[in-house]
């Protein structure tokens, strides 16, 4: 019977960053096929590198699968939860990310909500993690986080130089900069049908287009509600949303909480 394997280093203090950036965490994990974690909540940003196999994660009410080479860069929320799935041990390296600009830098980037093409992880990378995140005191702390931008910064270098399918990038290139967007208006723009966008994303990316546009919505809206005093219905009209009602409804589907619940929590976290 295939058996988990994990090695992880912690910063010294997790609860709290004391640097803008903090790096929180850095490991490596071999999964056998079908091992999975139970949901929780988290307040980091989880970024997960697959070296082989294939993993699933679900977060906030949404799913998606990261094949080899591939990296996901899974923002806070609720429900946060892995899988090994695919026929071989899932092997992945991955690091978190806390403080007041952890969300907002990789918003920044504009990384997706979906696995990205990466090319085979950065070992180099991880190391230097490694050996940054033990580096004691305030300095190191400075210095840890420091090389975490480092390694977000090259991320999105990668992110540009993605060789993937036409179609999806131009689609989700369309989606950011039209927030409000839906599938058919997504495959009108590329000149596809609905089908085909379908197929491409999901053979991309592994998830739905509606999936997507889904969670980016989300995942903005989190941030928002998180890291700024909008009121609600500005909050809803950022994120694609023609009135607060319709907002306040996908967000309870998809948090199980209203958006005024969700933002009172981080007066108590």
């Amino acid at each position: 019977m295939q058996q988990k394997s994990e090695a992880v280093i912690y910063r010294a203090d997790l609860r709290n960053s004391s640097v803008p950036l903090g790096l929180r965490s850095v490991g490596q994990a071999n999964l056998p096929v079908g091992f999975g974690t139970y949901p929780r909540k988290v307040h980091f940003v989880h970024v997960i590198w697959t070296i082989s196999g294939q993993g699933e994660l679900t977060c906030s009410g949404m799913s998606w699968t990261i094949k080899p080479d591939q990296v996901l860069i899974c923002r806070p929320g609720e429900g946060h939860a892995i899988k090994a799935t695919g026929r071989e041990p899932w092997n992945y390296r991955w690091f978190t990310l806390d403080g007041p600009l952890a969300t907002l830098l990789v918003n920044d980037f504009n990384f997706p909500t979906a696995p990205f093409n990466a090319g085979p992880c950065d070992l180099n990378l991880f190391n230097e993690l490694e050996n940054n995140i033990q580096i004691k005191g305030l300095d190191g702390e400075r210095i840890a986080g420091a090389s975490a931008y480092t390694a977000i910064s090259k991320l999105a270098s990668r992110i540009a130089s993605d060789s993937g399918d036409p179609v999806t990038k131009a689609a989700i290139q369309l989606a950011h900069a039209n927030i409000g967007i839906n599938v058919q208006e997504l495959a009108d723009a590329c000149n596809q049908s609905r089908f085909a966008i379908h197929r491409s994303f999901v053979e991309t990316y592994g998830t739905t287009p509606k999936n997507y546009l889904d969670s980016m919505r989300l995942q903005k809206a989190l941030a928002l509600l998180k890291d700024s005093n909008y009121p609600i219905a500005k909050i809803a009209k950022n994120t694609g949303f023609t009135n607060a009602n319709y907002f306040a409804k996908f967000f309870r589907k998809k948090t199980g909480m209203t958006p005024t619940q969700f933002r009172n929590q981080r007066f108590i976290l």
